[in-house]
């Protein structure tokens, strides 16, 4: 998944283009997403998804906290770079 975005633009206006598999996003098709429940739920002003079907309950899947925190002991350490308070970037995700 991509997404291209415009910072200047007025909230609600900010997403330019998404594409999903290297190819545009399809107005009218139905995509599965992952994401936490806090969004699911219409956190961040993302209430589009509140009338979306969960696939896997809150209590079936592993919480995202538990799989960074995994991550980490598995790593030993993370070093994080600052990168100031707004940062600009492309949204790859590979399935």
């Amino acid at each position: 998944m991509t997404c291209r975005y415009a910072a200047s633009k007025p909230a609600g206006s900010r997403i330019v283009a998404v594409g999903v598999g290297g190819k545009p996003l399809e107005m009218g098709r139905i995509y599965k997403l992952a994401t936490n429940d806090f969004i699911f739920g219409g956190g961040d002003g993302y209430a589009a998804l509140t009338s979306g079907k969960p696939i896997i309950d809150p209590s079936a899947g592993t919480l995202m906290a538990t799989t960074v925190m995994d991550h980490i002991a598995q790593q030993g350490e993370i070093a994080p770079q600052d990168r100031g308070p707004h940062h600009q970037a492309e949204l790859s995700l590979r399935s």
